[in-house]
């Protein structure tokens, strides 16, 4: 679940590129004011179209710095009502950093991430490459303190009285066992020893020949050789994300993209380095496959690095 909070006067439409990779369960809050009320219609159409919830918050009040005391009220709002999620503010202003770390600090006892970003699609590569201490399946593991605490406790409690009775119980019969056997030993002293021997050596006979024939079925037990050795082992090895000829994308982007979102973007990436002969057609290129905002975030990710790529695409 991610919280993103827009200082529209910041950012502008720029900063909401990536909108369209958001999921139903994401919040998007764009304060806006008198000085930034306007956007593109492409970013509009990819509000529109986004699965993620959007809000306009418009700040009437006037005033140095109004927007960010408003903008840093609901995030603290926002943490303290969710308790879990990736909250981020997408701003080029640095002023922010002091408040994310005093959250960071205040809500430490919360499955949380924080941060500051220029646009949504930055936001989103972090998150997915930084998942949140505590979560297992994209759910926050939190503990609810609530009756049913109680409840537990007092089971626990109580299991304990049983199994402490219970072992009461063991402790007693356990010394009559122990009282009886005594008293068997005393009337059996003038037992011969050897006699008994054979006994004990026959009675652990069958269980030493349960142990061998244990040991044979698991020995008989069939072999995965040739094709379906091969088909298993195949199974149990981490799947590869990409051919060989596509493993420069993945260690170009490593620092700065999941793997998963790479595998998303990795086919289309190669195809664009290896038709386009100009940063100009890269460009087009991932717009027309990919959108406009999603585009414009894939080659700012490598158009800075454009010729070096391009080389290692047609090796």
């Amino acid at each position: 679940m991610r919280f993103l909070f827009i200082d529209l006067e910041n950012v502008r439409s720029n900063g909401l590129e990536g909108v369209l990779s958001l999921e139903a369960e994401d919040q998007v809050f764009i304060f806006y004011s008198e000085n930034a009320n306007n956007l593109t219609i492409p970013t509009l159409e990819n509000i529109n179209n986004s699965k993620a919830t959007v809000k306009f918050i418009n700040t009437n009040f006037v005033g140095s710095n109004a927007m960010d005391f408003q903008i840093v009220s609901l995030l603290g709002a926002m943490i303290e009502r969710y308790k879990q999620g990736f909250f981020s503010i997408i701003s080029h202003d640095n002023g922010f950093k002091s408040a994310l770390t005093f959250c960071e600090r205040y809500f430490s006892d919360y499955p949380i991430n924080l941060g500051k970003f220029d646009n949504i699609i930055s936001a989103i590569a972090y998150d997915l490459k930084h998942p949140i201490k505590g979560v297992a399946d994209g759910k926050a593991l939190i503990k609810k303190k609530d009756k049913s605490d109680n409840t537990v406790n007092r089971q626990k409690h109580d299991d304990k009285a049983v199994i402490t009775g219970r072992r009461e119980n063991r402790d007693d019969e356990s010394k009559q066992t122990e009282e009886q056997k005594n008293s068997d030993r005393n009337k059996n002293t003038n037992r011969n020893e050897e006699n008994s021997r054979p006994v004990a050596q026959d009675q652990a006979a069958p269980e030493k020949k349960d142990g061998r024939n244990r040991r044979k079925r698991k020995n008989n037990l069939p072999q995965n050789n040739g094709a379906a050795g091969a088909q298993k082992k195949q199974n149990t090895e981490e799947p590869v994300s990409a051919g060989p000829d596509m493993q420069y994308i993945y260690e170009y982007l490593k620092d700065m993209l999941s793997v998963k979102t790479i595998d998303v973007y990795a086919s289309k990436i190669h195809e664009a380095l290896l038709v386009a002969n100009t940063k100009d057609e890269l460009h087009k290129f991932f717009k027309n496959k990919c959108g406009e905002d999603e585009g414009e975030a894939l080659f700012k990710l490598l158009h800075g690095d454009f010729e070096n790529m391009k080389r290692q695409a047609r090796k």
